[in-house]
């Protein structure tokens, strides 16, 4: 869906769909749903999903729309399709529902803890088995990681349980399909800071992806909201992999007056032998 719409009509469509202004939300053939979405008018929207429930195409009777634009309307007919989409049983898991059972049956936080950790790595040797048969979409476990983030699971003992849903996730990404999903989800949780608290777990998937998707996913994380600690980070992969620093450099240039940033601009120069300039540089900033 990401690449469908831009950032700035999904944002205003997920606000649209959380004020409750989607309704009459109706399925016509497998794929196809309608539904009206308030906005200073009535707009009639429709929109048609892939096999995948990617959006394929969109409409709505909207100035913007009419312009020839994909709008929030349409984007918020999505949101709330997306909640109505049917389940996999095999491809997901319910967590709090899981979460409710086994409070039921547990007499300690540490039985609770055990119980759940069971069942959920029950849950991930199936879903990891599908993937290699190529029956798992990739969306139905990020759903699964979000549902538990925004849980009251134990705080005690979240750090285990991320640690165990991100390296099953690592081991989900076995296809370019994957990939890009994965890019596309990173991307919008960076973007709007969600999971702050699941930094570490989601580094380790993005150092997984192709070193272009990684660049732009950290580039995300450093420009919405300013991350010095992990400037090193990018730098290292840049660098590691031979790749233009100054052109790097030049893209996240709100971090001009941090000392690395300065040290890697001068280490950039000096390499290019362009001495004169690292000194002018060296005098102006340090």
């Amino acid at each position: 869906m990401s690449s469908f719409f831009t950032d700035t009509i999904l944002e205003r469509g997920k606000k649209y769909f959380e004020q409750n202004r989607v309704f009459s939300v109706n399925q016509k053939g497998e794929q196809t749903y309608t539904g009206i979405v308030l906005g200073s008018e009535a707009y009639h929207t429709k929109i048609t999903l892939d096999e995948h429930y990617n959006v394929m195409s969109a409409t709505c009777d909207c100035p913007y729309a009419n312009e020839g634009h994909h709008c929030k309307h349409e984007a918020a007919l999505y949101f709330a399709i997306e909640e109505r989409l049917p389940k996999d049983e095999q491809q997901y898991i319910d967590i709090n529902a899981l979460l409710k059972r086994v409070r039921a049956r547990s007499r300690s936080s540490y039985m609770l803890k055990r119980e759940f950790n069971e069942e959920f790595k029950k849950y991930l040797k199936n879903i990891i088995q599908l993937n290699k048969q190529g029956n798992f979409h990739i969306s139905n476990y990020q759903q699964v990681i979000e549902e538990f983030l925004s849980s009251n699971y134990s705080k005690d003992y979240r750090h285990e349980i991320l640690n165990i849903m991100f390296q099953g996730y690592c081991k989900l990404l076995t296809n370019e399909h994957n990939k890009e999903l994965t890019v596309q989800w990173l991307k919008e949780n960076m973007k709007y800071q969600r999971y702050e608290n699941a930094f570490s777990h989601i580094m380790s998937v993005v150092y997984l992806l192709d070193v272009e998707d990684q660049i732009a996913i950290i580039k995300e994380m450093l420009l919405n909201k300013r991350n010095p600690a992990l400037l090193n980070t990018y730098f290292k992969i840049i660098n590691d992999h031979h790749l233009d620093i100054k052109k790097y450099l030049d893209e996240i240039q709100i971090y001009n007056n941090n000392e690395d940033y300065i040290m890697e601009m001068i280490r950039y120069y000096m390499n290019n032998q362009q001495i004169g300039h690292a000194k002018q540089y060296y005098k102006e900033h340090i």
